[in-house]
C-alpha cells in the first residue's frame, strides 16, 4: 500500500525551501576583518603557534598558518591533472617463456602443469 505522494504546495505558498535574503554589498566579509582588526588576530594566532612551537615541539599550527598565509599571500602552487590512463601499463603476457610438453607426444595437449 503506497504512502505519501506528490508533493504540491498549499494554497498561497511555493514549493520548496525560502530562499534567504542576502545583503546587496559584496564586501561584507571585508568590512567584518576590518571592523575585528583581523591582521592584529592573525599576528597574535602566529605569535602563539611560534611559542607553542618552542615549548613543545609541535609545530603543525605553525606550519599550518604559514602555509594558508603564503597561499593567500602567493597562490597556491599548480596542481598536477591526470590525463590520459591512469593506471599503469602492464606488461603484455609472453607465452614463449613456458615451459610445455612436446605436443608430438600421444595424449599430451602441450598445456604446462
Amino acid at each position: 500500500m503506497p504512502r505519501g505522494g506528490a508533493r504540491v504546495p498549499g494554497a498561497g505558498k511555493k514549493l520548496g525551501r525560502p530562499k534567504l535574503e542576502r545583503s546587496l554589498d559584496n564586501k561584507v566579509a571585508a568590512k567584518i576583518k576590518q571592523i575585528i582588526k583581523a591582521e592584529e588576530l592573525w599576528k597574535f594566532a602566529a605569535q602563539t603557534a611560534a611559542m607553542k612551537a618552542k615549548q613543545t615541539g609541535n609545530t603543525g599550527d605553525l606550519v599550518r598558518i604559514l602555509v594558508y598565509l603564503d597561499d593567500r599571500d602567493m597562490g597556491k602552487c599548480p596542481q598536477n591533472i591526470l590525463t590520459g590512463e591512469v593506471k599503469p601499463s602492464v606488461p603484455e603476457l609472453d607465452f614463449g617463456n613456458l615451459v610445455m610438453s612436446p605436443a608430438g607426444e600421444p595424449g599430451k595437449a602441450g598445456k604446462p602443469n
